[in-house]
């Protein structure tokens, strides 16, 4: 922001400034972030309606709010520009998920693997073949992503409790809770690792533990859902 107060403006700083905000989103969900980020973008859009680094974040927010036939419609824009930008394959799949383009999505995804095996693409393989029904494959992908790892901690937090998840719903129980206390070591006082933990005790009748770990999750960031999960264990 210092550097952006100083003219001209620099499409490289704005860039980097609106990722900041976009991350920032990941790690509080005060949509304030994403607005801000969208303030940057369009600004930088008017100075050059075809800048790659402008659409590929436009993408990127459009996914946040949800507007998946816009962002898939940029997506494979960009991907026709730059066909082995693994970013925007992951988001090209992410929307053509939503859109219940599975096949599609996983052909994307699968070419996203190949060009770039990190955890962005594994996660994006393992949520594929979970929804698909192919749990066991899903389990495995998942752990090559938390073991490729992240120098974002809260993107490492974030996968962590989607494993947890698969675990958990896959009959894995114990093995969910570990890797649910692994997220929190990963980012400390992450309020998904904590609602996670709270639904984990809730489903084994440990409504005090439960309601503990929700109000944790509540502190951090008041979200409908905790404040909901807490009037129940009420």
């Amino acid at each position: 922001e210092n550097l952006l107060r100083a003219p001209p403006s620099d499409p490289k700083i704005e860039a980097g400034l609106a990722e900041a905000f976009i991350q920032k989103l990941r790690e509080t969900t005060d949509f304030a972030y994403l607005n801000r980020a969208s303030a940057l973008v369009d600004k930088m859009l008017a100075a050059d309606p075809k800048s790659y680094d402008a659409i590929r974040l436009r993408i990127e927010i459009e996914t946040h709010r949800h507007n998946f036939p816009k962002a898939a419609e940029l997506a494979e824009e960009l991907t026709n520009r730059n066909p082995s930008d693994t970013g925007s394959l992951g988001m090209l799949g992410d929307s053509l998920m939503e859109l219940g383009r599975y096949d599609d999505a996983g052909k994307i995804y699968r070419h996203m693997l190949e060009l770039g095996p990190n955890l962005a693409s594994y996660n994006r393989v393992a949520y594929h073949d979970f929804v698909t029904g192919n749990s066991g494959q899903a389990l495995s992908w998942m752990n090559l992503a938390v073991q490729a790892g992240s120098p974002i901690p809260e993107n490492l937090a974030w996968c962590l409790v989607e494993f947890g998840d698969m675990l958990y719903k896959t009959g894995y129980t114990q093995e969910a809770h570990t890797v649910y206390d692994r997220a929190l070591e990963t980012l400390p006082g992450y309020h998904r690792a904590y609602a996670a933990l709270g639904r984990f005790y809730a489903a084994t009748g440990e409504y005090q533990r439960a309601a503990g770990n929700f109000k944790k999750a509540q502190d951090v960031i008041p979200l409908p859902d905790y404040a909901a999960a807490l009037e129940t264990l009420d």
